[in-house]
């Protein structure tokens, strides 16, 4: 399971859901999750799995504001995600 896995999880759920896609975000963690568990034992699962839900949620994220953005016309880069993550300190 990488980020990309997630991504493409949501687009599949955006196939199904269309525009509210976004509410099925905790279903797409928890499909994610699942897939993640496999091979792991318990104990090196949970801390794994906090690790990759947290660096790959933010990327699932970026991802769908890209896309909300790109409909209304606009494009955002990479350095206003930089910037975003030099307020959250």
């Amino acid at each position: 399971m990488t980020g990309e896995d997630l991504i493409n999880l949501y687009e599949e759920k955006k196939k199904l859901f269309k525009d509210d896609a976004y509410r099925h975000i905790s279903s797409i963690l928890k499909e994610a999750k699942a897939i993640h568990k496999e091979g792991f034992a318990k104990e090196d699962h949970d801390q794994s799995w906090r690790s990759f839900k947290g660096k790959n949620f933010e990327k699932l994220l970026i991802h769908i504001i890209r896309e909300e953005v790109h409909k209304i016309g606009f494009e955002l880069f990479d350095k206003f995600f930089e910037d975003l993550k030099k307020l959250k300190g």
